[in-house]
């Protein structure tokens, strides 16, 4: 799935808990949320957009988006989790 949205995930980051299509700006996109060593990270796919702004929703939050081919992709943990190791 990541690969066809035309990101790379270079290892599994831990076992998901969750996959669903979620409602995201004007459709919809994927909803994975991990279970990692470090606590609880959600990767977010929104296809056919582009990165606006990235700001969290509660103030814990540790937010990264980046574009990608089919539109963009956001990971969120919590502060001090570490992101970025995962993903490319």
């Amino acid at each position: 799935m990541v690969q066809n949205f035309g990101a790379t995930l270079k290892e599994m980051p831990g076992r998901i808990r969750y996959i669903r299509l979620c409602p995201v700006e004007d459709g919809v996109g994927w909803h994975i949320v991990f279970e990692t060593p470090q606590g609880l990270m959600t990767l977010i796919l929104v296809p056919g957009k582009r990165c606006r702004s990235c700001r969290p929703h509660r103030p814990r939050m540790e937010p990264l988006a980046r574009p990608v081919r089919g539109g963009y992709y956001a990971v969120v943990t919590l502060r001090c989790r570490g992101i970025g190791r995962s993903t490319k």
